[in-house]
């Protein structure tokens, strides 16, 4: 619901705040991936080493990767990818 909500205040001109501080976003992401994972079993593969630092909004970070991941994940986009591939073949 947060990211409507803050969209919705974006188009009405006012501004969204922003929780920033250092964080990893090698560790945001494997943790947002690993916590999908028991949706989508067997989608995801993390291939980072080390540790990421950066000055962000740890929480606003995460939404993203949570819905990069889940959409790219998401089933019905794999079946009307197929369905899209039969009907070219």
């Amino acid at each position: 619901m947060a990211p409507r909500l803050d969209a919705s205040q974006i188009k009405a001109g006012k501004r969204v705040s922003l929780n920033v501080s250092e964080c990893d976003l090698h560790a945001i992401t494997l943790q947002a991936l690993e916590e999908l994972s028991a949706v989508f079993t067997d989608r995801f593969v993390l291939k980072a080493e080390g540790v990421l630092n950066l000055v962000a909004d740890p929480t606003g970070l995460r939404r993203i990767v949570e819905n990069l991941a889940s959409n790219a994940a998401a089933p019905e986009l794999f079946s009307t990818f197929s369905e899209f591939s039969r009907l070219r073949s």
